[in-house]
């Protein structure tokens, strides 16, 4: 770090091992009481790095005001209040894991429990069972892990005295929430978020009724809307681009070298995404993928959530990741990575029962013409998937062979 960064001054660590490194623990014990420096709400506060960029990392930097937006919005959606108690297993570098676990608990006065160990079930369960939450926030793999676990080892689920319970960081497979209410007893909130605005945009209650991809409709002071490459509002049920204005927006990017820069924020306060959405006839908003993730199949879109989620329904599947790869002739065609579930054999047969599987699920065009059986798809610190990491497996491909050219 000081070879790069010749004027940084300390490195502070919780568990100094190493000769320059100073012990934050002893720093604290030790510091004299000092008055809070006066800020105007336009300062800036906090500088959070996005992993929406895949290699090209980017600072987001926020202001005290739009912090302070970003609570309220929040803290309004959840009904959070004083006293009340929020378990949040969620790493605190991510902007989820800052706000639910540290920054929004702090403004409105309620308990912040945090788990320092890696998170398995039981020590979770044994936490809500012991500390009794109001509301319980975490990515949909520790949701699968825990309905796993205790459908494996039939204990009661502590879950259900739970006020509310929220997912976050990734997306929701269709085939868990019917797991998630019959076996922990819980109706999760999913919510759709970016760091950009520092918590979740968009939530609402997850149901095996509703139509896949559901991500609920906007919180409060937050704008949304859906448009196409011209920036003109799509209609109902068709795919474009997500903007968001809210008062929690980042002030600016940090460009390393280059300094700050405003990014994708236009003038008028509108954040241009890279997700794709769609809004259908009851305002609901459903994530359709990155923006940079969808391709074309003779000329027809292709979203790879939507690829993802018919693979996952089938119970073979445990996990299942999409992107699109060159065949033999340079066409595009959607290749699947797929974790086996338990019990399950990956090989040239299961390769055929899903592909017919999806066929008869999905429009022929979308089925993969290829898989690739992995033992898990990589995922970020907070359990987002880094789909970024597969594009160097789109090699040529011959035609549904599911190996590759020379």
């Amino acid at each position: 770090m000081r070879g790069e960064l010749p004027r940084l001054r300390e490195v502070i660590c919780l568990a100094p091992r190493a000769a320059g490194e100073r012990d934050f623990g002893v720093i604290t014990r030790t510091a004299a009481p000092a008055m809070a420096a006066a800020v105007e709400p336009t300062d800036e506060c906090v500088l959070l790095y996005s992993a929406g960029f895949g290699d090209d990392l980017r600072g987001v930097l926020h202001s005290h005001a739009s912090v302070v937006a970003a609570y309220q919005s929040f803290a309004g959606f959840l009904g959070l209040g004083a006293g009340d108690k929020i378990f949040t297993v969620t790493r605190l570098s991510t902007a989820f894991g800052l706000g639910a676990g540290l920054v929004f608990p702090l403004l409105a006065g309620t308990e912040s429990l945090l788990l320092p160990a890696q998170p398995s079930s039981k020590a979770l369960l044994a936490a809500i069972e012991t500390f009794r939450p109001d509301f319980f926030l975490s990515t949909p793999s520790i949701y699968g892990q825990l309905a796993r676990d205790v459908a494996a080892t039939k204990v009661a689920s502590p879950l259900t005295r739970l006020r509310g319970a929220i997912a976050g960081g990734e997306g929701m497979p269709d085939k868990l929430i019917p797991r998630i209410k019959s076996v922990l007893g819980v109706d999760v909130v999913v919510g759709f978020g970016i760091t950009e605005v520092m918590q979740i945009a968009i939530a609402g209650p997850a149901s095996d009724d509703e139509r896949p991809g559901a991500c609920g409709t906007t919180l409060p002071h937050v704008e949304a809307r859906v448009v196409d490459d011209d920036g003109k509002p799509v209609g109902t049920d068709e795919i474009g681009t997500l903007q968001l204005r809210t008062p929690s927006m980042c002030v600016a990017y940090w460009g390393g070298t280059e300094g700050k820069d405003r990014g994708a924020i236009a003038a008028d306060g509108w954040l241009t995404t890279r997700d794709r959405f769609l809004v259908d006839s009851r305002g609901v908003y459903h994530h359709c993928g990155r923006a940079d993730d969808l391709f074309k199949v003779g000329g027809k879109w292709v979203s790879p959530i939507e690829v993802e989620r018919a693979l996952t329904a089938h119970e073979a599947v445990w996990e299942a990741a999409v992107i699109g790869a060159d065949d033999e002739d340079g066409l595009i065609k959607p290749l699947a990575f797929v974790v086996v579930n338990v019990g399950h054999a990956p090989g040239a047969e299961l390769e055929a029962e899903l592909r017919e599987f999806v066929k008869q699920t999905l429009s022929p065009y979308k089925y993969p013409r290829w898989f690739e059986f992995i033992e898990a798809l990589p995922r970020g610190p907070g359990g987002k998937l880094l789909r970024y990491k597969l594009r160097p497996a789109r090699r040529r491909r011959r035609a549904e062979t599911g190996t590759g050219a020379p």
